[in-house]
Formats: structure tokens, C-alpha cells, sequence
């Protein structure tokens, strides 16, 4: 299975449309997670945690911090462009064959919307 393959059955367990994962499943869009408060305490909630963002602005110092930044925003994680880093890789042949996927960007955008400059991937696919 590819990658591919793997991200579109997960996002189909994230919708519901299969149950393999029945017994108190919590699914969690790290989109809303990343960018909403109020996600995050429904989040909680549903772990029967205790709500903090105390952590919400550290980057781990684990194998080095961020992949992207390193630990260049530690105290500031809030400031990471985390939801564009795919834009990244629009040079990346390799990338580009597994994320322009017809199905893979209808689950995408059934979980995060219609997400900015996602033509690009076919732009970039293209040339």
C-alpha cells in the first residue's frame, strides 16, 4: 500500500466512513488543533484531560527540535507556518506523484476544506 493508499483510509476512519477503530475513538485535525482554542479543549474533553496550552509554544528538543525549523521557534511554535510546509516540496517530483491523487485531495479537502494554492500541486505536476 502506499503512502497514499494509507492517508486516504485514514482519513476515511477520520469521517467515519469506516470504524475500524470503534472502542473510544478520538480523531483529531491537527489543522483546528494547531489554530483553535476551543478545538483544543474539546480535544481535552474527550481525552478526559485536564485542559492546559501550557505546552502549546514549546518545540521539543527530541532528535532536534523541529524537521523543519530545529528549535529556531521555541517559545514562539505558535509562529511555525506548520499548515504550508507542503509547499515546500512543489519542486519535488517524488512528492508531487504521491500527493496528486484526485481521491487523496477530495479527502483532504473533505477534512481541512478547500485548502490555499492546492492547484499548485497540479501546476508543479505538470511542468
Amino acid at each position: 500500500m502506499s503512502p497514499a493508499d494509507m492517508w486516504i483510509e485514514y482519513a476515511k476512519e477520520f469521517l467515519g466512513e469506516t470504524s475500524y477503530l470503534s472502542n473510544n475513538k478520538v480523531v483529531i485535525n491537527y489543522n483546528l488543533w494547531f489554530s483553535d482554542i476551543s478545538y483544543r479543549r474539546k480535544i481535552s474533553a474527550a481525552l478526559n484531560l485536564e485542559f492546559s496550552d501550557a505546552g502549546l509554544n514549546y518545540v521539543s528538543s527530541y532528535g532536534g527540535g523541529s524537521s523543519f525549523e530545529q528549535q529556531n521557534f521555541t517559545g514562539n511554535a505558535q509562529q511555525m507556518d506548520v499548515t504550508n510546509r507542503w509547499k515546500l516540496f512543489l519542486d519535488n517530483d517524488e512528492f508531487l506523484k504521491l500527493i496528486k491523487n484526485d481521491e487523496l485531495l477530495h479527502y483532504s479537502e473533505k477534512i481541512f476544506g478547500k485548502l490555499p494554492d492546492t492547484e499548485l500541486i497540479y501546476l508543479g505536476a505538470n511542468r
